[in-house]
């Protein structure tokens, strides 16, 4: 499946936009960022859940690490950054 960074991010996977990984589903893929981009993985979760300012969507649809959802190879995952403003 291919993992899509926002620009804010990609300097935590060694500046890569888009990450190719192999995992079937949301669990996999937490735990295969721990492992392979460690940085990465520090901003996207806290305490075993999505971190409040960044969002998933799963082919344009929003899911979460909850989501009982199957990645496949053509799956993408994009990592959508929170905007806050005044």
């Amino acid at each position: 499946m291919k993992l899509i960074l926002p620009e804010p991010l990609i300097q935590y996977a060694n500046h890569q936009s888009q990450l190719a990984l192999d995992v079937t589903d949301l669990a996999a893929l937490k735990t295969g960022l721990q492992q392979t981009y460690p940085e990465l993985a520090d901003v996207l979760f806290e305490n075993d859940q999505l971190n409040g300012f960044v969002a998933l969507f799963l082919d344009d649809q929003p899911v979460n690490l909850s989501s009982n959802v199957v990645l496949h190879n053509h799956s993408q995952l994009r990592v959508i950054c929170a905007i806050s403003g005044g």
